[in-house]
């Protein structure tokens, strides 16, 4: 590799190997994701929350699993929910009167490198009214103009119904994990957008979308070997900026000694 730009097929390499379980072992302590999603459900069940979807056929699953993971559709791991803003227009100035609290857009989600740390604007009371905060921790996944980028908020925020929100189950905890399948299956969801001038993909989608679901303790692990790797890959990505932009100042230092004919000393 010798150019900064070989470095995002590594990263999305190493993104569609940790879903497929081979950057990480499963341990004899662990407990299987089969036990983990009954448990879930079990808690769901008693909140009067229990979901009714089709069960994952063997035909749908794109990949073999390892033996203690299981294939389990999105919405069943937590709570998945389109963001609010009901007023139109979205853009109308009270909403943003004496603003107070952030406002996520789908470009803040697009621009966050999977951590949203800015918002564009603000709510005011009004603002909020007709919309909702969400907890920091939230995945936030777009379905309309950019699809499926994703970013964690590391802060409570608003955001429009062109964004979906996803937290974990308590028992799951992690969300980084899924912020992972969800950028290995972006051309996937990207190939559902119908082709109109303005794309988008409804909740039903990211609903149903199969999630390959290792034991919660290799969860852990997943995420703690894929935050190394791609430390690696940004601290390789820096060395390559820094030695291509040392070689255009070579070179702009060469042809500046060509062109008044004094050479290179």
């Amino acid at each position: 590799m010798t150019e900064p730009e070989h470095i995002a097929p590594l990263r999305q390499t190493i993104l569609e190997l940790a879903v497929r379980g081979k950057l990480t072992h499963g341990e004899s302590t662990d407990e299987p994701a089969s036990a983990l999603l009954a448990r879930i459900q079990a808690e769901k069940a008693k909140a009067g929350k229990a979901e009714s979807l089709p069960p994952v056929k063997t035909s749908e699953q794109p990949f073999d699993l390892p033996e203690e993971w299981e294939w389990v559709r999105f919405s069943e791991l937590g709570t998945l929910e389109r963001g609010k803003s009901k007023h139109r227009p979205r853009n109308a100035p009270f909403l943003y009167e004496n603003g107070k609290y952030p406002f996520v857009q789908t470009g803040d989600v697009a621009q966050s490198g999977g951590h949203i740390k800015k918002y564009s604007t603000m709510y005011g009371e009004q603002g909020l009214a007709q919309s909702r905060m969400w907890e920091k921790g939230t995945l936030c996944i777009t379905i309309a103009a950019n699809i499926a980028e994703t970013g964690i908020l590391e802060f409570d925020a608003c955001f429009p119904d062109s964004v979906v929100g996803f937290v974990p189950h308590p028992l799951i905890g992690n969300v980084d994990y899924f912020q992972y399948v969800i950028k290995v299956a972006k051309s996937q969801l990207e190939s559902y957008a119908p082709a109109t001038a303005q794309k988008n993909i409804n909740l039903g989608i990211l609903q149903k979308l199969l999630i390959p679901l290792p034991p919660g303790g290799e969860i852990k692990r997943i995420v703690a070997k894929v935050e190394q790797l791609l430390g690696r890959c940004d601290a390789l990505e820096a060395k390559l900026r820094s030695a291509r932009e040392e070689r255009v100042r070579l070179t702009a230092a060469v042809l500046a000694g060509v062109g008044n004919g004094s050479g290179v000393k």
